[in-house]
């Protein structure tokens, strides 16, 4: 059986010229069996034919997102890639849409609030008063056991790692909050159709490796074949 391609996105780095992704998003999609395709562009078009041979979308890990798209000035966001904001947000719409699930995990998680009209709080420290910038500290995280997400962890509670001076504000269209740090902080979302789940934390760099979510992605997919 031939395995199902998964996209997801890259990261630009302008110093070096260079788009990348880090080995742990590899592992952690062909362990539940998918095959993954770095995908970066430009244009819609662009999108529309990633969407085209993607089965589903996978949101990666990377710089802030560009605040005037959500309507903010900027307020310290770093590293801004509007081309990269631009393309994936066009890859959300579309996924979603085509009826194709959609994993987001750190910066994705922000992407697709984005993309349905939400917004981000610039930085998370003086939002909440915690530096969630600490990602060889494990905090807690507290799961709606009426969620999705509770269906796919087991478990109301877990400890997760964090990386991320942004965060989710006021929610997207159709998606709804399902876990929370301490400090109040949204730490996942996830859709009413049940397409898209999104975490704000690394669940591929965690050591052992969550392999819930990745698992979720696959088995979506299983159920398509049908």
């Amino acid at each position: 059986m031939l395995k199902q391609i998964v996209a997801i996105s890259g990261n630009f780095a302008k110093e070096l010229g260079t788009i990348s992704l880090h080995t742990d998003y590899y592992k952690a999609l062909h362990s539940c069996g998918l095959c993954p395709v770095v995908v970066y562009g430009y244009s819609r078009a662009d999108a529309a034919a990633v969407f085209s041979i993607a089965k589903a979308l996978v949101l990666s890990g990377g710089s802030d997102m560009d605040p005037h798209i959500y309507g903010q000035d900027n307020e310290n966001s770093k590293d801004i890639d509007y081309s990269r904001d631009l393309f994936e947000m066009e890859l959300c719409r579309l996924f979603f849409h085509g009826d194709k699930p959609i994993l987001g995990i750190c910066r994705g998680m922000q992407v697709v609030n984005v993309a349905f009209g939400g917004t981000l709080y610039q930085d998370i420290y003086k939002a909440t008063g915690t530096n969630h910038m600490t990602p060889n500290i494990n905090h807690l995280v507290e799961i709606d056991t009426d969620s999705l997400f509770y269906n796919v962890i087991g478990t109301r509670d877990i400890f997760t790692n964090s990386y991320h001076n942004q965060a989710v504000n006021t929610l997207g269209r159709g998606l709804t909050a399902c876990a929370y740090s301490q400090d109040g902080a949204t730490e996942a979302l996830e859709s009413a159709n049940g397409n898209i789940l999104c975490v704000q934390w690394h669940p591929e760099r965690m050591r052992p490796e969550m392999t819930e979510p990745f698992k979720w992605l696959a088995a979506k997919l299983k159920a398509t074949e049908k």
